[in-house]
């Protein structure tokens, strides 16, 4: 099956990440790194995390329910400072998701709200996006679709443009809560109603595999299956404290799913959790934050706990959010009251991660680089391509060694813009994928004309056309490939030009009577004629 996608970087940088010092003495145990709440805060809500793939910074992001997010920085995990405040920009921030440096922004749905998109690939200059329906939370796949829960399960297809949403599908039912993908899984926590699985290999045709409800469970808010699929583990957030806290389904029979356990909290309401491995990430509410052990599915055992909160009993309080995907190996807490919380847990590794994927275009090829992190032998790599006509394809015929760190794709079309994504197949056949990196292909540049006349004597022009404005070099070579003179060096404007070439070199001194040669370069392309010149 798929591991949940981990933050990609961009390959070209030097910078590393703070890894905090960890000095555990049992699977499970958190150990507290440090805890910042921005000034002005005043109801923090979620978190999500990024890398930014320039710098290597590592962030976290929390929502401050209805008026917006701060991004605060986490590369240093001993010292998170502010490095975003964007609050009071009309953007709400109940749940705030990021996917490729864009904020995805919701309020939990109230009928008469809207979503954002925040671009933030620049902190300091940072763009906002027109509004689009509703939402209780958001869920982002790492092929580039965003799922909105409320009113229904919707789709949306922000592969090419993040700022604008494209809704693809809505399933039409009533109420939603929230949503966990794994892989081409989706599992749908429908609120007051029912547990659902979805097959999203085809996204804009999902396929429902299975739902499940119980009546002792009060309201299906949201979960994660376990890393085998065999089990999801449940939070009903419903304040009620005869009720469990989480339910444990047995998923491994689709056609009859049953509850297998639970985990139960008297004191406290349940919030979210995650998994990873064999840990179960939770934000507990007035408990604050726990981790399971659940080595044993069906008989979890609390592994290590840190209260967030002086906060006690049932109730919307305390620990709202938990983020444990941080390339770093650390994990983040959000707490209602009193902002972010960094942690590091004994027992959590990143078996497989891509620290940095960046893609370049080079003589009307494409050209991959990465690089990753592995605590497991890889067998291999497989190399995906997308673009606007939906789904993508495998680019590469055979996989690629375990060493290999590039590839290029020659598959590809001038004017055209793909998404590109690389899967890691580990030695046990699981798999981690990137998250995806988008590129252009440049228009073909132009063309370039025959000079006239030619052959020349004293001078001649040279035409050439352009699709597309941006720099140029025009040079004149002899027959061994020696440059004489440039003729043009310098942006230019799209559409047609011309230079003219006085059969002297760059001295100023006329050559003699023979075969030359002219070249233009535009856009990472080279056209090239010949010329000949009688004296």
């Amino acid at each position: 099956m798929f591991r949940k996608i981990f933050v990609v970087l961009a390959f070209a940088c030097t910078a590393t990440l703070a890894f905090a010092t960890k000095s555990h003495s049992r699977f499970g145990d958190v150990s507290h790194i440090s805890n910042i709440l921005p000034p002005g805060a005043q109801t923090i809500t979620d978190v999500w995390g990024y890398v930014d793939p320039n710098t290597l910074n590592e962030y976290a992001v929390i929502g401050d329910r209805y008026r917006g997010f701060y991004v605060i920085d986490v590369t240093d995990p001993t010292s998170p400072s502010v490095a975003l405040d964007f609050t009071g920009h009309g953007v709400p921030g109940f749940d705030v998701k990021v996917w490729n440096r864009f904020a995805f922004c919701c309020d939990g749905g109230i009928i008469s709200s809207t979503s954002r998109v925040v671009n933030i690939r620049q902190l300091s200059n940072p763009t906002l996006s027109a509004t689009f329906e509703a939402a209780h939370n958001f869920t982002i796949d790492e092929t580039g679709y965003l799922y909105a829960e409320r009113r229904g399960l919707r789709c949306y297809d922000i592969r090419y443009n993040a700022m604008d949403p494209k809704l693809l599908w809505n399933d039409g039912t009533g109420d939603g809560h929230d949503a966990t993908i794994v892989g081409n899984l989706l599992y749908d926590f429908r609120a007051a109603f029912f547990l659902r699985i979805w097959d999203i290999t085809s996204r804009d045709a999902p396929t429902l595999l299975s739902s499940m409800s119980d009546p002792s469970i009060v309201y299906y808010h949201s979960g994660a299956p376990t890393e085998d699929g065999n089990y999801i583990y449940m939070c009903d957030e419903s304040p009620t404290v005869a009720n469990p806290d989480i339910f444990i389904w047995d998923v491994s029979d689709y056609d009859n799913p049953r509850l297998a356990g639970s985990i139960s909290d008297s004191t406290s309401t349940v919030h979210n959790l995650y998994i990873v491995g064999d840990l179960a990430f939770v934000a507990y509410y007035a408990a604050g934050f726990k981790v399971f052990d659940i080595s044993d599915p069906e008989h979890p055992v609390l592994a290590g706990q840190y209260p967030t909160s002086v906060l006690t009993g049932e109730g919307f309080k305390g620990a709202f959010g938990v983020y444990p995907f941080a390339p770093s190996g650390n994990v983040y807490v959000s707490d209602m009251q009193n902002g972010l919380f960094v942690f590091s847990v004994a027992g959590l590794t990143t078996p497989v991660a891509f620290r940095a994927f960046d893609v370049h275009v080079r003589g009307g090829a494409v050209e991959l680089v990465w690089q990753i992190v592995a605590d497991e032998p890889i067998a291999g790599f497989n190399v995906y391509r997308g673009d606007s006509r939906g789904g993508d394809v495998r680019v590469n015929d055979v996989m690629l060694p375990a060493d290999a760190r590039s590839f290029t794709d020659d598959g590809v079309s001038p004017g055209q813009r793909y998404t590109y994504r690389i899967v890691a197949v580990a030695s046990d056949g699981e798999v981690t994928q990137s998250q995806h990196v988008d590129v252009r292909v440049p228009s073909i540049t132009g063309t370039l004309g025959q000079n006239r006349p030619n052959p020349m004597n004293t001078s001649t022009v040279i035409p050439f056309q352009l699709a597309e404005p941006g720099p140029i070099k025009l040079t004149i070579v002899d027959a061994r490939g020696r440059t004489l003179r440039t003729l043009a060096d310098g942006p230019h404007a799209a559409g047609p030009g011309e230079a003219v070439w006085d059969g002297k070199n760059a001295s100023g001194q006329v050559v003699p009577s023979g075969i030359y040669f002219y070249k233009l370069s535009a856009s990472g392309r080279t056209f090239t004629k010949r010329i000949a010149l009688v004296r």
